[in-house]
C-alpha cells in the first residue's frame, strides 16, 4: 500500500506540473505583450515577495505531518483528532497574521521598488489581490494538507489543483485577450478557490469519518521544534524567492527578464518534484519501522535515480533555453531576454540545489531539523551578503552568483549531516555522483557550442530539436552511469520493474 500510495502521488503530481509548466510558460508572454515587461516583473516579484509570507506559520505543517506519521500507522484516531484539531486552530491564526503582512507589504513594498511606469494604485491592489490567496489557503486547506501529506494521499490535494488549475488558467487567459485591467486578471484564483476546497471537503469527509476539529488533547505544536524546522524550509526556498525580489530592487524589466529564465529552469525543477512527491512520507514510514537495511538501500536507489534524472533534465535545459527564450520573446522590444551567460549560471545553481532532494527527504522523513539550523542560518547570511556585494556591480549576473556560492555550501553540508545522523555510509558517492552530473551536462553542451547550432523561429521548430536534444542527452547520460554506477543501476531499474508489475497485477 505504502508503494501504490507512492505512485499515485508521482503521476498525480506529474500531470500537475504539466499542466502548471505548459500555463506558466502561455501566460508570461500574455502579460508581456498585452501590459508590457514591467507589469510581468511586478507581478513575479510580488508573488516570490508573497510567498515568503508562507513562513508565518512558523514550521507548524512540518512538525505536525511528522507527529501524525505514528498515530497514523497506529490508527489512533485520538491522537489524530489532537493533532488536526490543533492545525485547524493553529491555521486560523497563522492566516490572520498573513493577511496582515500582505496589508504591510502593499503599504511599503511600492515606495522602495522600482516602479518604473508602473502607478502606485496598481501595484497596492496587484500585492492585496496575489497575497489573499495565500491567506485563503492557510484559513481553508491547511489542515487537510497536513493529514493527506502525512498519510500519503498527496495526490488528493494535487488533483484537487489540477481543476482550479485549469478553471483558473481557461478564465485568466480569456481576460487577458480582452485586455481587462490587470487587478481583475489577478483576482481569478480567489474566484476558483472554491473548487478545491469542495473537493477537499468531501474527500476527507468520506475518507476520514472519525475526524473531529473538537478533540483536546495534551499536544502543544511548540514542543515539536518547530523554529528549526520553519529555518530548515526557509533555508530551501529563500534561494527560489529571494532573488527575484532582489533584482526587482534594480529594474522592473530586469524582474521580467529574470523571471524568464526563472520559469524555464524552475518549470524543469518542477518537474523533477514529480519523482520527490511523497518521497518524505515514504522515508518517514521506513524509519518508522526501524527497518534500517531497506532505510540504505532505498535512499542509495533514490539518490542515484534523481542524480541520473537532474543530469538528463538541465542538460537538456541548458541546451535548449537560449533558443526557447529567443522564440518566446519574439517581438518583445522593451528589454533584453536572450543572454547564454544567465542559462549556464542557473543549469549550475539548479544542480546544486536540488542534489540535496534526497537528503531533504530524510531530513523531514526522520525530523532532524535542529541538526541542520547552524547550516540554514550561515547559508542565509552566505548568500544576503555575497548576493548584495555582487549584484550592486552585476545585477543579475551578482545574484546567480550568490545562489551558486550559498547552494555549494549548504548542499554539501546537508549531506554530511544525512549521513552522520541517519544514513553513516560516507558522503564521497553523494559527492561523487554531483561532480558526474556536471561531467554530464559539459559532455552533452560542447558540441552544440562547438559543431552544431540551433536555429529555430517558431515553437514547432523548437519541439523537433528539443526531441533530439533529449535523446542525445538520455544516451550520454545513461552510458556515463552505466559506466561509473553500474551496479546500482541494475538495482534501481529492477525495482521500478518490480513496482511497475505489481501495479499491474
Amino acid at each position: 500500500m505504502r508503494t501504490k500510495k507512492f505512485i499515485y502521488n508521482i503521476i498525480s503530481s506529474a500531470l500537475y506540473q504539466a499542466l502548471g509548466l505548459l500555463f506558466g510558460l502561455i501566460l508570461p508572454r500574455l502579460y508581456i505583450i498585452t501590459y508590457g515587461s514591467e507589469i510581468n516583473g511586478l507581478i513575479s516579484s510580488t508573488v516570490q515577495f508573497v510567498s515568503y509570507f508562507q513562513y508565518v506559520e512558523f514550521g507548524i505543517g512540518a512538525v505536525l505531518i511528522y507527529a501524525l506519521y505514528k498515530p497514523l500507522a497506529d490508527n489512533d484516531y485520538d491522537k489524530i483528532n489532537g493533532i488536526i484539531t490543533t492545525a485547524k486552530k493553529s491555521y486560523i491564526k497563522v492566516s490572520a497574521l498573513y493577511f496582515l503582512l500582505v496589508i504591510v507589504l502593499a503599504l511599503f513594498y511600492p515606495v522602495i521598488l522600482s516602479r518604473d511606469n508602473v502607478d502606485l494604485i496598481t501595484t497596492i491592489l496587484l500585492i492585496i489581490v496575489i497575497g489573499a490567496y495565500g491567506a485563503l489557503d492557510f484559513y481553508t486547506l491547511a489542515k487537510y494538507r497536513v493529514l493527506l501529506t502525512a498519510d500519503q494521499r498527496y495526490y488528493v490535494v494535487t488533483t484537487a489543483s489540477i481543476a482550479a488549475l485549469i478553471l483558473n488558467f481557461v478564465m485568466t487567459a480569456a481576460l487577458i485577450n480582452l485586455n481587462v485591467n490587470i487587478i481583475v486578471v489577478k483576482a481569478v484564483p480567489l474566484m476558483t478557490f472554491w473548487i478545491r476546497s469542495l473537493i477537499l471537503k468531501i474527500y476527507i469527509k468520506k475518507q476520514y469519518p472519525y475526524l473531529s476539529y473538537n478533540t483536546i488533547i495534551e499536544l502543544k505544536v511548540e514542543k515539536f521544534k518547530r523554529s528549526d524546522a520553519l529555518i530548515f524550509d526557509v533555508s530551501i526556498s529563500l534561494m527560489t524567492a529571494l532573488p527575484i525580489i532582489i533584482v526587482s530592487f534594480i529594474s522592473l524589466k530586469q524582474a521580467s527578464v529574470f523571471s524568464i529564465y526563472n520559469m524555464i529552469f524552475m518549470g524543469v525543477t518542477g518537474i523533477l518534484s514529480v519523482f520527490t512527491m511523497g518521497s518524505s512520507a515514504f522515508f518517514g514510514n521506513v524509519m518508522a519501522s526501524d527497518d534500517r537495511d531497506t532505510l540504505i538501500k532505498i535512499n542509495n536507489q533514490y539518490e542515484f535515480s534523481l542524480c541520473f534524472i537532474i543530469a538528463l533534465l538541465f542538460s537538456t535545459a541548458l541546451i535548449l533555453c537560449i533558443p526557447f527564450v529567443k522564440v518566446y520573446t519574439k517581438g518583445i522590444e522593451d528589454a533584453v531576454y536572450s543572454n547564454y551567460l544567465y542559462g549556464v549560471l542557473f543549469a549550475i545553481w539548479c544542480v546544486i540545489f536540488n542534489a540535496r532532494l534526497p537528503q531533504t527527504a530524510v531530513v523531514n522523513g526522520a525530523g532532524i531539523y535542529k541538526e541542520t539550523t547552524r547550516a540554514n542560518i550561515i547559508q542565509i547570511i552566505i548568500f544576503i551578503v555575497t548576493a548584495t556585494i555582487l549584484t550592486i556591480k552585476l545585477n543579475i549576473l551578482g545574484v546567480l552568483v550568490a545562489m551558486i556560492i550559498a547552494a555549494v555550501y549548504r548542499t554539501i553540508d546537508l549531506i554530511s549531516v544525512v549521513d552522520k545522523v541517519v544514513i553513516k555510509k560516507g558522503i564521497n558517492t553523494s559527492l561523487l555522483r554531483i561532480g558526474r552530473i556536471y561531467t554530464i551536462i559539459l559532455l552533452t553542451f560542447i558540441p552544440f557550442v562547438s559543431l552544431i547550432k540551433i536555429n529555430c523561429s517558431t515553437l514547432s521548430q523548437w519541439f523537433a530539436w528539443a526531441i533530439i536534444v533529449f535523446i542525445w542527452c538520455t544516451i550520454v547520460t545513461t552510458a556515463i552511469n552505466l559506466i561509473f554506477d553500474r551496479k546500482v543501476f541494475i538495482e534501481s531499474v529492477k525495482t521500478l520493474t518490480s513496482i511497475y508489475q505489481k501495479k499491474r497485477s
